[in-house]
């Protein structure tokens, strides 16, 4: 086949080869699955025939590849193990990751009338997989226990949550009465008040399924006299076990000690928490194109088996395009997709934080949806056949570093999809006009160039290979366009309107024509409406930012000044003056109040600077930028940050400081950095800054270093309290404290950055979360944030950090401090465990304190660190944790407890004065 300028772009593909001797694990993960099975309404807490279906995937999944020799799952979760000496699809990790979860998911559809006969698929499910690269058989034992630990201990909590319920208790009371108690607990409940012996209830819910091939004798015939002639094969059989990790298990099957290994001693004597570090993951590179290529698997033999057209079946082609538009909708960081015969290259934007960009969540997702979507829109356009079997796709992910290589890609596609098509053509006419045989059409073709091939399609068949229609020649391209709709008002009026649509096209997009004419494409994020999705009541009003009419000019708004120290904030019509050089003002949807607001309102300790337009934690959309901002557009959806991060300095350029010399808290400066002048006044008075954020203002100016950019799908009403307290905590304990999964952790302060902290130790996995507090009340409040015990140390005549040692058997493994109080940043240090302890401070102590402690305490290797915004660099990592929202890894509503009107903000001091609230969000159009 003829070369093209554009194969350079093959370059850019890199191997992720799973090296040997290592063992490969392949885990497959519902998304969404909570939501899924609530729509299609399966039982609580167990629903066999959806176990029993995900246990007929998997069978399938054996059945389909003997490379695979074990398989475990439960829930909605399955993990393969492939033979030791595997070499399937070269052990890419890529490869084997999308093929599994591609099937899986085209199986899960295409069975779910044999097991939900009444009840009808509402949407498609998906899944995310990744690979494990297990370094030893030891490191795969562990892995296994751990696997079934959590099946264990899921399926025991569940049954007692779902059994509270059914008795009578909300959900979320029964989530809390739950929080806390440890397995014995659980069992005498479900025994005491349900009457259940939790031993006795069916063992694929408590141990989970495993799938692997036995001997098996079959009947294969019968002889000339009617007796059956048998044969020993293998076929995929499930078990339930319970100790599936164990040596006796594993040695009762001698096939799986000879495909995998043998374990030499028992789980129960390998620690589980290191599982995850063998997680071959591959977060892909920043500020590049990401594109995620999926390619049919065998889909030669079935088109053939589905008796598709030759060379082109209109049908196929349309559920290929079908199925892309379906993907670009359920994914919106999809900006643009070409699809040609059975393969699709989907184009994510170039700032894009799905999934925190790793590569194997990224071409997990998009390979499952398309394969699940596949399946389920077959009927839709091939109504007279029969699906004889699911198909299946592989994917990977390739990154692109400017818009001229990504462009160069897709016309690379396009060269292969013309060069293609013409000599399928070509050759079918051969076969089906000419007879020819299929090796005698490919002899006739070898060798001949594109002008010969159309020469033959005119003279022998008197086809004009250019009058073919388009999608057969140039392949499918579909992407975001704007479409413009007339709707009527209440009085019949029409009312101009406009709104995004996923279009299909068949055009050339190797010339410069289509992206001149589609220039938005290859911007970052002009593809997207500057709608943002609000949850509080959104009008269009609020959502909208009239960009061309104010770049440049004064600005006037509604802002609530503070005129004096602790008095009321006022509601003033202030002007707000366009942004210089490196500023962008900022339209302010939402924002939120924060202790530290509060503080210097109060003016306690501090030199008072009013009036003053204070707030720092904020979320909304760039109005205009000033000279020299480049990273920043108008319509960009941003959270403003109190410290910045400049890049240039030195802190900015090193991996371990967060701290920009230029940017860095100033809460004395009331100006901006340029010229040392407020961009606020009223009627010509001067009114100052607040930490350079001051979102207290429905239009504020704050410094392009100061502002995250984040996915313009993010609710803004819940993310904007990521800009100072929530992420302060969260990163205390997910960057610096790094806690293992299984690990104990401290907290002292349940304020809003404690309870953060341990939501921070939730998400890592603490077993053990201790909220320390001088508040008792608080507790029930930190149950919600995954606390399990508390300690108030008033409640002891023994220092606090005594208490703890004697809780956790010499010691936490990780403390987090959030108070400011030099006596709880000393108990914190002191109480962790020696030889690996670490404690974090965070809260700010006063100027005139010291900390004192043993130096022993340090010598026996207990770690002190200290924390600044949780040791995230505001516009580098703050779009990451907004992800871990969007990806329902971080919660934020439970810090959400009040919500106000910008004309009630002196309500938010209100409730933060007495303690009511955590956060509360002001909507500033309201």
């Amino acid at each position: 086949m003829a070369n093209s300028k554009y194969e350079y772009v093959k370059s850019f593909e890199v191997e992720d080869e799973v090296m040997l001797p290592n063992l490969i694990v392949v885990r497959i993960d519902g998304r969404d699955f909570r939501r899924f099975s609530e729509v299609h309404e399966f039982e609580k807490p167990d629903d066999e025939r959806a176990l029993n279906l995900m246990n007929s995937c998997a069978t399938a999944i054996l059945e389909e590849y003997p490379d695979i020799a074990f398989s475990y799952g439960f829930s909605d979760e399955y993990s393969f193990v492939f033979k030791k000496t595997s070499k399937f699809y070269q052990r890419r990790a890529s490869k084997l990751l999308s093929l599994l979860v591609s099937l899986f998911s085209s199986v899960y559809v295409t069975k779910w009338k044999e097991f939900f006969p009444e009840k009808e698929l509402k949407y498609p499910p998906s899944y995310h997989s990744r690979v494990i690269s297990c370094a030893s058989i030891e490191v795969l034992q562990a892995y296994l226990a751990w696997r079934q630990n959590d099946c264990h201990l899921n399926n025991l909590h569940d049954t007692c949550l779902w059994m509270l319920v059914k008795g009578g208790e909300t959900e979320n009371k029964a989530h809390e009465f739950l929080k806390g108690t440890q397995k014995q607990q659980k069992n005498e409940l479900l025994f005491q008040k349900f009457h259940i012996n939790y031993k006795n209830l069916p063992a694929i819910y408590r141990q989970g399924s495993c799938i692997f091939k036995t001997k098996v004798e079959e009947n294969v015939k019968y002889s000339e006299n009617g007796a059956p002639v048998k044969r020993h094969r293998r076929k995929a059989r499930i078990f339930h076990a319970e100790n599936i990790a164990g040596r006796s298990f594993w040695n009762e099957h001698p096939s799986l000690l000879k495909e995998v290994g043998g374990f030499t001693e028992d789980a129960d004597k390998i620690k589980l928490e290191y599982v995850r570090f063998f997680q071959f993951e591959n977060k892909l590179m920043p500020s590049t194109w990401i594109v995620i290529r999926i390619d049919g698997c065998h889909f030669h033999r079935f088109s053939e088996v589905h008796q598709f057209e030759k060379p082109n079946d209109k049908q196929a082609l349309n559920l290929m395009n079908s199925c892309a538009v379906a993907v670009l909708q359920e994914i919106p960081d999809i900006i643009f997709a070409y699809g040609v015969s059975d393969e699709y290259s989907f184009v994510f934007k170039k700032d894009s934080h799905f999934y925190q960009r790793r590569a194997s969540e990224m071409v997990s997702v998009t390979v499952s949806f398309f394969s699940s979507m596949y399946v389920m829109k077959w009927k839709e356009f091939f109504p007279l056949k029969e699906l004889k079997y699911p198909p299946s796709f592989d994917g990977r992910a390739v990154c692109y570093p400017s818009d001229e290589i990504c462009r160069d890609y897709l016309a690379w596609r396009q060269v292969d999809c013309h060069i293609n098509n013409q000599y399928n053509t070509c050759f079918w006419m051969l076969v089906n006009k000419k007879g020819k045989g299929k090796s005698e059409a490919q002899d006739y073709l070898k060798g001949t160039q594109a002008r010969e091939k159309n020469e033959l399609l005119i003279k022998e068949f008197h086809i004009e290979y250019n009058e073919l229609e388009p999608m057969f020649r140039q392949g499918s391209l579909a992407f975001w366009e704007k479409e413009d709709i007339t709707l009527t008002d209440e009085n019949g009026a029409p009312v101009a309107n406009s709104h995004k649509k996923v279009t299909v096209e068949h055009c050339d997009i190797i010339k410069p024509n289509f992206w001149e004419a589609h220039s938005s494409i290859l911007e970052s994020e002009t593809h997207l409406t500057i709608k943002t999705k609000q949850s509080i009541d959104p009008s269009p009003s609020s959502s909208e930012v009239a960009m061309s009419s104010t770049t440049g000019q004064v600005i006037k708004c509604k802002a609530a000044v503070a005129w004096e120290a602790g008095k009321p904030l006022v509601i003033e019509e202030v002007e707000v003056a366009p942004p210089q050089a490196n500023e962008v003002r900022v339209k302010i949807l939402f924002t939120s109040l924060c202790h530290t607001d509060v503080y210097f309102w109060e003016a306690k300790g501090q030199t008072p600077l009013f009036p003053r337009i204070f707030g720092h934690e904020a979320g909304g959309i760039v109005e205009s930028v000033g000279e020299g901002v480049t990273d920043l557009k108008p319509g960009d959806h941003v959270l403003p940050v109190f410290t910045g991060e400049c890049k240039e300095c030195r802190h900015c350029k090193s991996e371990e400081s967060n701290m920009c010399d230029l940017l860095r808290i100033n809460t004395d400066r009331g100006v901006m950095l340029s010229d040392g002048k407020t961009r606020f006044s009223k009627n010509g008075q001067p009114i100052y800054h607040f930490v350079g954020t001051s979102t207290f203002s429905e239009y504020t100016v704050i410094h392009v270093g100061c502002l995250a950019k984040i996915n313009p799908a993010a609710p803004l009403d819940k993310v904007c309290v990521l800009s100072c307290g929530i992420s302060t905590g969260l990163g205390a304990t997910l960057n610096v404290a790094k806690p293992k999964k299984g690990q104990s952790v401290a907290v002292f302060g349940l304020g809003a950055v404690g309870l953060a902290a341990a939501e921070g130790a939730r998400i890592a996995g603490a077993s053990r979360i201790i909220g320390v507090d001088l508040n008792s009340s608080r507790f029930e409040e930190a149950k919600k944030f995954g606390v399990t015990e508390f300690v108030n140390p008033k409640d002891h005549d023994k220092p606090v950090q005594q208490v703890l040692a004697e809780m956790t058997d010499g010691g936490v493994d990780r403390a987090v401090e959030c108070t400011g109080s030099i006596q709880a940043m000393i108990s914190a240090f002191e109480c962790v465990h020696d030889g690996w302890g670490v404690a974090v401070l965070v809260g700010v102590p006063n100027k005139d304190d010291s900390f004192k402690t043993h130096p022993m305490n340090l010598l026996n290797e207990r770690t002190l660190k200290g924390t600044f915004f949780g040791n995230y660099k505001p516009r580098t990592d703050i779009p990451d944790v907004v992800e871990k929202y969007m990806n329902k890894e971080l919660e934020l509503d439970k810090f959400l407890t009040h919500a106000v009107t910008f004309s009630e903000i002196n309500k938010a001091f209100e409730y933060m004065l007495h303690g009511k609230s955590i956060r509360c969000i002001i909507r500033m159009d309201a």
